[in-house]
């Protein structure tokens, strides 16, 4: 896209407010965005958001429309200099009991009785990402142990941890835990390494978790299916985590 037509692009999606005006803040995993768009009664987005970093809107970041509370069809990212679209579309798991909004076209779909997998094909290689409810882990105080329990499960699949980086964040009383890692497999037919970041917690009496996994480091797209997920994910009607405080 040239220059000049995403300057028009993101004048007509921030329409005319005052340019220093933030409606919310959004906290994500990495840092706060000013985001200006609308939340309803039942504290959903709805209609068009536009993100930007830091109150002084000097580098956009994102913009696209939500319906119901989930991101809807194409929103525009800018990443490294460039422009990227990415479509998402709702997602309702009947089974799991659980909607979110997930990258349109999934290569395949994979359902266990606690987990939902989905696998996309990019640009930047593939990716996955599995949402799990109420699975092994929610007996396991996963919240204390993860790091000792990741280190033995995938011990016994052959798989060594290369890097652990734990996070949490704090919402409504609750936490949400997250850890990065870097995965590799000890055989001789795959010597590469494999990215994934998690999270979990819980909601009420449910235990919930994701995890987005990519091979190639780079991946743009894999931050993003995270991110969208984590900030968009409901179980029986009620969200994991809200990234959304009041503005100035």
């Amino acid at each position: 896209m040239h220059k000049c037509s995403f300057v028009l692009l993101i004048l007509a999606l921030a329409g005319c407010k005052d340019p220093h005006h933030c409606d919310f803040l959004y906290h994500n995993t990495e840092k706060i965005f000013c985001a200006n768009g609308e939340i309803d009664d039942d504290h959903k987005e709805k209609g068009r958001f536009v993100y930007w970093n830091g109150n002084d809107k000097k580098d956009f970041e994102q913009a696209g429309f939500y319906l119901n509370g989930l991101r809807n069809q194409a929103w525009t990212y800018a990443f490294d200099g460039e422009v990227k679209q990415i479509t998402w579309a709702a997602y309702e798991d009947k089974n799991l009991h659980f909607r979110t909004n997930l990258f349109a076209k999934a290569d395949s779909t994979k359902y266990g009785d606690f987990f939902t997998m989905f696998q996309y094909t990019t640009d930047r290689g593939k990716l996955n990402i599995t949402i799990a409810v109420n699975g092994p882990a929610k007996d396991s105080s996963l919240e204390t142990n993860y790091p000792l329990i990741a280190r033995r499960e995938f011990a016994s699949i052959n798989i060594e941890i290369m890097e652990m980086r734990p996070g949490h964040l704090n919402n409504n009383g609750h936490t949400v835990y997250m850890y990065e890692l870097v995965l590799r497999k000890n055989n001789l037919s795959d010597t590469g390494l494999y990215y994934q970041k998690t999270a979990f917690g819980r909601i009420g009496s449910d235990f919930i978790e994701f995890t987005v996994n990519a091979r190639n480091k780079d991946n743009f797209y894999a931050p993003i299916l995270f991110e969208g997920v984590l900030t968009n994910l409901y179980l029986q009607g009620k969200r994991f985590y809200d990234p959304f405080t009041k503005g100035q």
